[in-house]
């Protein structure tokens, strides 16, 4: 799976997930401070789903119609990085599981899921 990790998201589970063979860009490492609108820009162009812990995606996403790939986003607050790679890693080896084209919330013990809107141009 082709992901993009938003700055937001620990190096750790960044870390995890390239131990596990997935092909992660990270923003921190490549392009840091990029605007919220660049790091969707950037996923779209490189077709990878953008995991996040940043909920003004959702604004991004919906309203502004701005995602072409999934959007994945954590919600969980008091676990630490292992156990959110752990909850990632069981989201994304489930085959039920489409990403692509997807706004994911993950919880400690849920996930949700709705289609993302079309987008609205270049």
């Amino acid at each position: 799976m082709h992901l993009l990790a938003d700055e937001s998201l620990e190096g750790r589970i960044v870390a995890g997930l390239r131990e596990r063979g997935h092909n992660v860009t990270y923003v921190a490492g490549a392009r840091a401070r990029l605007p919220d609108p660049e790091v969707l820009r950037m996923a779209n162009e490189q077709h990878r789903v953008l995991v996040t812990n940043d909920k003004d995606f959702a604004e991004l996403a919906f309203l502004r119609r701005l995602a072409d790939t999934g959007i994945v986003l954590f919600r969980m607050h008091a676990e630490d990085s292992e156990q959110k790679l752990d909850r990632l890693l069981q989201v994304i080896g489930d085959p039920e599981t489409k990403l692509d084209r997807f706004f994911t919330v993950i919880h400690a013990d849920s996930q949700r899921r709705r289609a993302l809107p079309t987008r609205k141009g270049p």
